[in-house]
């Protein structure tokens, strides 16, 4: 994973149960590319298969990392 600091504004959502990333691992990536982040709590892995549907989250996410631009 390439790991120089991104020449954008960027956020990372995390969370604290993902099966598949160590929480600490995503942050210190995270750290590295300059990236906000935002702890979405217990969620494990999101992705479709996990029955996440439609949610208002990614929107506000979105006009979070807009509002640093």
């Amino acid at each position: 994973m390439p790991r120089p600091r991104l020449p954008f504004p960027t956020l990372v959502a995390t969370n604290q149960n993902d099966p598949l990333d160590e929480l600490s691992k995503v942050l210190e990536l995270a750290r590295a590319w300059g990236s906000d982040t935002v702890d979405l709590g217990h969620v494990g892995h999101l992705n479709p298969a996990s029955g996440y549907g439609p949610s208002p989250m990614p929107g506000q996410l979105i006009s979070r990392l807009d509002a640093t631009c």
